[in-house]
């Protein structure tokens, strides 16, 4: 699994990461979170998910076991950090 990747801009945060390798279209997936600040329509932070490169649709959708596995680590890992994030923001916010 790879590692999750971070950049902040206008206040929000962008997460990433490409869970596979091994290949042209399987570097090209990835899966990205963006968190973004409370605003005046909602109190707390928004989580966004993203997947970007779906290199198995011409496949028929199929996946090999390791490959779903990891893909799913990963969507885990990231959907944890960008929680913490969110908590941290929220927590900045309600000072």
């Amino acid at each position: 699994m790879g590692t999750i990747q971070r950049e902040e801009h206008d206040g929000k945060v962008s997460l990433s990461i490409q869970p596979l390798s091994g290949g042209e279209f399987l570097s090209m997936m990835r899966i990205r979170a963006e968190v973004s600040p409370p605003d005046a329509s909602r109190r707390s932070p928004k989580i966004e998910i993203f997947f970007h490169g779906s290199a198995y649709a011409g496949r028929g959708g199929r996946m090999s076991v390791s490959n779903a596995r990891a893909w799913g680590r990963a969507l885990h890992a990231l959907i944890a950090e960008a929680e913490q994030v969110a908590e941290k923001m929220h927590a900045r916010e309600t000072r």
